[in-house]
């Protein structure tokens, strides 16, 4: 999937949730408990782990720590600047653009594609 294609995603799936806002009928849908699939909550997305196993369509929110850069970036489930192997595992390839430096604790938007997470977005 290409960058451009996530990016569409994002934004497709930011109107369907935005379009279903308002209105006075009862949807069925509990939004007191529980979380959407691929929703991002306040300080939430899922764990590097959890994006590896999860079936949930893109784009997903998958928190870690950003460790290397260009081909050899990783988002890490853990940070060990002092280890031998600074990247704890589980932990992800990274393919696209990244606003982020090496050691930061981030939070990143897009797909997972074969032990790839392929980035739309960076925030922190």
């Amino acid at each position: 999937m290409t960058r451009q294609a996530i990016s569409a995603a994002a934004i497709l799936a930011a109107a369907i949730a935005l379009g279903g806002c308002g209105g006075d009928e009862d949807s069925g849908v509990d939004t007191t408990s529980g979380t959407n699939a691929g929703a991002v909550l306040p300080g939430g997305g899922l764990t590097v782990g959890e994006a590896l196993e999860t079936e949930a369509e893109p784009p997903l929110a998958v928190n870690g720590w950003l460790v290397g850069s260009g081909e050899d970036a990783r988002l890490c489930s853990s940070y060990e600047p002092d280890a031998e192997e600074p990247c704890v595992e589980p932990s992800l390839a990274l393919e696209g653009d990244l606003d982020a430096e090496s050691g930061t604790q981030v939070t990143l938007l897009g797909a997972v594609d074969d032990g790839t997470f392929l980035v739309s977005a960076t925030t922190r």
